[in-house]
């Protein structure tokens, strides 16, 4: 079966004060150590939901959420 993939990454990021899959470990992005970690042989395509831009500039797609501010149900909407 093949299907497509969303991570969610938005968020306010209130208690960490950043945006939390834009994070470095070992150099990399932890939004592409999740990418990375799909199975590659079931999907079509990824996106990620997000209304960071910065998202952009690692080749990911991205979508923005249809309700804003509503937290990760408004992402999942």
């Amino acid at each position: 079966m093949k299907i497509n993939a969303y991570i969610l990454a938005g968020g306010q990021s209130s208690r960490m004060g950043k945006d939390k899959g834009l994070l470095l470990l070992k150099n990399k992005p932890m939004v592409l150590w999740v990418r990375d970690a799909l199975p590659s042989n079931h999907i079509v395509q990824t996106f990620t939901i997000t209304s960071n831009t910065e998202y952009n500039q690692l080749g990911l797609e991205t979508i923005q959420d249809k309700m804003p501010n509503l937290g990760p149900i408004g992402g999942l909407y």
